[in-house]
């Protein structure tokens, strides 16, 4: 049991600081169906793909910026787990 919770404060040691925190004001979201040709453009563009199912979508309410590490950003993309936090102001931007 003792090395259960070793390997887990380990895992926890080395995964968890590196990577930035959702806002604290974030809500899930569900992304509306438009946003499906909004990602096949984007992975055309980028010669990049991805499963568009797989994204957790946030929405910071009532906001014009939100804060990640200590940085402002209309939207942001954490890639562990894949997330994606839009500012509410810019929630429909698709060029975002």
């Amino acid at each position: 049991m003792t090395a259960v919770w070793a390997v887990a404060l380990l895992v926890t040691a080395c995964t968890l600081p590196s990577e930035p925190r959702l806002p604290p004001d974030a809500v899930p979201w569900t992304a509306p169906a438009r946003f499906a040709l909004w990602w096949r453009m984007t992975e055309a563009c980028s010669g990049r793909s991805g499963d568009l199912r797989s994204i957790q979508w946030y929405v910071v309410p009532h906001a014009q910026m939100i804060e990640v590490a200590g940085e402002r950003y209309h939207g942001y993309t954490f890639a562990s787990p894949g997330r994606i936090v839009l500012a509410d102001a810019h929630r429909l931007d698709g060029p975002l």
